[in-house]
């Protein structure tokens, strides 16, 4: 079970976006410009679980450890002492992810991860972020980045994958309150990004800004791990 925390939170904004998109350029730039508290993506936090799954069971499992994972990074961004925190990546990832493996037959279970997550936010186990930059590239400039920068893993890079995860964050962002997501052009430059990015997170007043970005989905998942039904 994941225990809660009442220390002050600070405002959070997500970076999210495909693979290759600028997340993590972004993501540095913009805590440096701001003295923002930067929380690394899941795989700098931590050794991610082996891939794919065999079954319901192991994906749940998986979860669980990327579940404690965040809960790390929100004790560590509230004990950072900052007003603001930038995160590469947030829960809305590993909901995507989930969604678009399922797509593809592979065990995953995307309505459990929406909601542990969000229970988790609920209780103040982890943060649930504020706003979101979102970064979008085109197929070309995506290709020549992964030319440039290596292979990743088919279950993150297939055109599947990224048509199924681009469906999902759509359909998020388009059920999210106003002034909660800006979605930026991946392939201007670095400073261009990060002042645009600056601005709107001057803008970023109030929790109660409109609706956040929903993760709930579905029908009633399994229990979380540690917890009653």
């Amino acid at each position: 079970m994941i225990a809660t925390s009442c220390s002050a939170a600070p405002q959070v904004i997500a970076v999210e976006g495909l693979c290759f998109a600028g997340k993590t350029t972004l993501a540095r730039s913009l805590a440096r410009h701001l003295g923002a508290w930067l929380g690394a993506e899941y795989a700098d936090m931590i050794a991610l679980p082996p891939f794919p799954p065999a079954t319901g069971a192991a994906a749940r499992a998986r979860l669980s450890a990327l579940l404690a994972a965040e809960a790390v990074r929100a004790s560590r961004a509230r004990g950072a002492g900052t007003r603001l925190a930038v995160f590469d990546r947030s829960p809305l990832s590993v909901v995507g992810h989930e969604y678009a493996m399922r797509a593809r037959g592979v065990p995953a279970d995307p309505q459990s991860a929406a909601t542990w997550f969000a229970r988790a936010a609920d209780a103040g186990a982890i943060l649930r972020p504020d706003a979101y930059l979102y970064l979008t590239v085109p197929d070309e400039a995506f290709c020549q980045r992964q030319r440039n920068r290596g292979q990743l893993p088919d279950h993150l890079i297939a055109p599947g994958v990224r048509s199924a995860l681009s469906e999902f964050y759509a359909a998020s962002f388009q059920a999210a309150g106003p002034g909660r997501v800006l979605t930026l052009d991946g392939t201007a430059p670095a400073g261009t990004l990060a002042a645009q990015a600056a601005d709107f997170a001057a803008t970023i007043t109030s929790r109660a800004q409109g609706r956040p970005v929903p993760w709930l989905v579905g029908p009633r998942p399994a229990a979380i791990p540690g917890r009653a039904a």
